[in-house]
């Protein structure tokens, strides 16, 4: 007698479903634990772009400048800046007085935090009415977590320069101004005019003159700011006006700056500003035919009101990655009306400087051919732009395989950049600009732009650093630990099911 079929499953064809349903879902789950890299909706790489502004130059307490741009490492973009008399690290944006407060790297209170909304973008709008800063070029770091200047190469960040410019509106007294009863054009009393606009970047002369019809002596001191962003500022009652930190005494006439009055009764005098201990700021020159501070001022006294400013420099590349032959283009402005800026590009075991003239509007081009482009080492490098300052002269320069300071016939040796024993890439790089920064070896200023040399068509870098760390991610789990077993599974039970 045949055995009769059971129409429940036994435990061997249980067992084979089993089998089945195992291999099905393991294939099911390891395509969803494949990309477990970054978190959902930041991409695989999370990046951090800062826009370009919509122009180069700001003026302090007149202006407000919007920062924006991308940010897909995180749900808050971390913003601090770095310039002029500002802690080496980066100061906090938000504050009134950046100078007096550094961002403290991981600590995100210190930063300038601004919302990442759902399509990863974010905008911060700087007010520069009540900042207390220095006119130059500042840079303002965007990052996706708060690292400082010296960590930020751990985080995702983008920067962006600028420049931040004295104060084009502001009111100040002029030569025709006689609510003070001393800049009349009479037969008594004293006048004072300074030549030009009223404005002049520390270093060149301004020429004062004026009339003096009551003694044959005018008495000059000069009024500013009470403190500077690196120390004492100008006393209250004013300051000698070729000694502006020390005081002057009424009755003293020591004290001020001196003018002997012409027999037609007119003065004049041509006040040098290099090595000024000063900032860039509004002061007021006053001249008397007696020696009086400003708290015992004679009825006489004249004044006229000018602003000193501080000449910078700024540039850019383009394109900011660069392959062996390809042309590149390096442009700025050098206010203070230098007649040349000096370029040295530096890469490992590389280094190459020349002059380039500046244009009457203060801008400066420099075309870098393919000949010179083959010559750049792969790898990062860097373009510092020099800048003469006052005294038109470049107070650091190569000769042959060193670098010298401007110091005597020949020149005081400050590193070696060719051959044997030199220093290179970054090393040198930063030794140049040590050696900018110390004022044993003049007042030239610089800035500095790292750029990248790569095969063409390889990926480009982020375009702000010329390293950028690796991105983390978090390990992947069980793509192939579990899809092998569960593909073998799988065709077992398919392959048992058919024969029996």
């Amino acid at each position: 007698m045949s055995k009769q079929t059971s129409n429940n499953p036994s435990g061997f064809w249980k067992m084979i479903l089993l089998l089945i349903i195992v291999g099905a879902a393991a294939l099911m789950i390891s395509p969803v634990s494949a990309d477990t890299g970054s978190p959902a909706g930041t991409g695989s790489d999370g990046t951090v772009t800062i826009a370009k502004l919509v122009q180069l130059k700001y003026y302090i307490w007149e202006d407000t400048v919007t920062f924006s741009g991308t940010n897909t490492g995180s749900g808050t973009t971390y913003l601090f800046i770095t310039g002029p008399n500002l802690k080496t690290n980066g100061a906090q944006l938000q504050s009134t007085h950046p100078g007096q407060s550094p961002v403290i790297d991981g600590d995100a209170s210190t930063f300038q935090a601004a919302r990442v909304g759902p399509d990863n973008t974010w905008s911060y709008t700087w007010d520069t009415h009540n900042v207390m800063i220095d006119s130059g070029m500042y840079t303002v770091y965007a990052a996706s977590t708060p690292r400082d200047l010296s960590h930020i190469n751990s985080t995702h960040f983008d920067r962006i320069s600028f420049v931040m410019a004295p104060p084009k509106g502001m009111v100040l007294p002029t030569d025709t101004d006689t609510s003070n009863g001393g800049n009349v054009s009479a037969d008594t009393g004293v006048t004072i005019a300074a030549q030009g606009d009223k404005s002049y970047y520390l270093g060149e002369k301004v020429v004062f003159s004026g009339h003096n019809f009551d003694s044959d002596s005018t008495y000059l001191f000069i009024t500013g700011p009470g403190t500077f962003m690196n120390g004492p500022g100008i006393p209250s009652d004013g300051g000698k006006l070729t000694s502006p930190l020390q005081p002057v005494v009424s009755e003293n006439p020591d004290s001020f700056t001196l003018v002997k009055t012409k027999p037609d009764k007119t003065w004049e005098y041509v006040y040098y500003t290099a090595n000024l201990p000063v900032d860039a700021g509004t002061y007021t020159v006053y001249a008397m035919s007696q020696p009086k501070a400003k708290d015992q001022l004679a009825t006489d006294a004249a004044n006229v009101g000018i602003i000193l400013k501080k000449p910078f420099i700024t540039a850019e590349i383009s394109p900011a990655t660069i392959s062996p032959g390809e042309p590149f283009t390096v442009s700025g402005f050098a206010e203070g009306e230098p007649p040349t800026v000096q370029i040295w590009i530096i890469g490992n075991n590389f280094v190459f400087n020349t002059t380039t003239p500046v244009n009457s509007d203060a801008s400066f081009t420099f075309n870098g051919d393919t000949q010179l482009s083959d010559k750049l080492p792969k790898g990062p490098c860097y373009i510092i732009v020099q800048h003469p300052m006052e005294n038109n002269t470049f107070d650091i320069f190569a000769s042959g395989d060193y670098v010298r300071a401007l110091q005597g016939n020949n020149g005081m040796i400050l590193f070696k950049i060719n051959g044997a024993g030199s220093l290179q890439g970054s090393d040198a790089a930063d030794a140049l600009i040590a050696a900018f920064s110390d004022p044993d070896n003049g007042d030239d200023t610089y800035t500095e732009i790292p750029f990248q040399v790569t095969d063409a068509g390889s990926p480009t870098p982020q375009a702000t650093a010329a390293t950028t760390a690796p991105v983390q991610r978090t390990t992947q789990h069980a793509p192939l630990q579990y899809t092998l077993p569960g593909a073998i599974a799988l065709a077992a039970g398919i392959v048992i099911w058919k024969r029996h």
